[in-house]
Formats: structure tokens, sequence, C-alpha cells
């Protein structure tokens, strides 16, 4: 009996393991590994581009941002990001995706242009470069939600969407801001 109680209790832990909750606000659902498209492996490659871009570029931010809009919402995506690439290396790990250990090309040579501007001229387009890449983080993220085959992928990417929405709508009215010089009213989140 004893022996039996011990082989529920270690097939319990390893349904959890293997299917179990993410945390870190990505939604529970069940990541199954055998159940894992090349679209799901994509969209994985895309996310972590995009959040260890955001990390990279908002750290760069943070040093030669002009103004204190462009250094507090660098300072945000590199939060926000850390926390989204954090959950999303717990679900890969849980579906058996490696995840890549660089990002891609357009985002280096989006850090190495960045990296040669100084003064107004790296806002505007550290503020540009911004809106671009959340538009379309929202598309691939959307994609994923709606597409994926996985379950805890596509709940990953779901539960990631309004974060990404709120980083798109806030570098829009940074750089509204920065173009006319005139702050809008900040939205309270």
């Amino acid at each position: 009996m004893r022996l039996i109680n011990k082989a529920a209790g270690m097939m319990v832990a390893l349904a959890v393991c293997v299917g179990g909750a993410a945390t870190d606000g990505v939604a529970r659902a069940a990541v199954q590994p055998n159940n894992v498209s090349a679209q799901d492996k994509q969209f994985f490659d895309d996310a972590y581009s995009i959040n260890a871009g955001e990390i990279r570029l908002g750290h760069l931010a943070e040093q030669r941002g002009t103004t204190a809009a462009v250094k507090n919402f660098a300072h945000r995506m590199v939060s926000d990001h850390t926390s989204s690439l954090d959950a999303s290396k717990l679900v890969a790990a849980k579906a058996h995706l490696a995840m890549p250990s660089a990002v891609d090309a357009a985002t280096q040579k989006l850090y190495e242009h960045l990296s040669a501007r100084s003064g107004s001229a790296f806002d505007s387009d550290y503020l540009q470069a911004m809106v671009l890449g959340h538009e379309k983080a929202v598309r691939t993220f959307e994609h994923e939600a709606t597409a994926g085959h996985n379950p805890g992928i596509k709940a990953f990417a779901t539960t990631e969407l309004p974060m990404l929405r709120d980083h798109l709508a806030f570098a829009r009215q940074a750089q509204q801001e920065e173009h006319t010089g005139v702050a809008e009213p900040q939205r309270p989140y």
C-alpha cells in the first residue's frame, strides 16, 4: 500500500512538471511537448528576439535618453520584457523548446544604429523603433494566440498581449509628445 501511495504521488508530481501551470501571470494551461508545431517554435524564436531586444534597447535608452519620458519608458521596457522573457522560459522548458541564445539580425542592426545616435536624434529614433517594434510584437502574439497549436503556448501569448498593447499605446503617446512638445494626459496604469 505504501508503494502504491508513493507511486501515485510521483505520478501527480510528474503530471504537474510536464503539463503543469506556469507562473508569473501566465495562464494555467497544459504545455504538451508532443503538441508543439513549427509555428509554435517560430513564435518562441520571435518572442525571444522581441523580449531580449526590448531589454537590450531599454538599457541603452536608460543610458542615452535625454528626456525623463524616454528614460522612464525604457525602464518599463526592461522590467516588463524581463518578466515576459522569464515567463516564456518556463513555458519553453515545459514544452521542451530550446530558447535562442541571440537576438535576430534585425534587432542587432537596430541596436547598432541606436548606439551610434545621441541626444534628441536618439530619443526620436528610439521611440520610432518602439512604435514599430510593438506593432510587430502585437501582431506576432495575436497570431500565436489565435492560430497556435499548443494550448499552453497560446495561453502565454494571450497573457502577454495586454502588456504589449499598453507598451504600443505608451510609445505612440511618447512619440506624439516628442513631436509636438506637448504632454497629453497620462493614462492611469
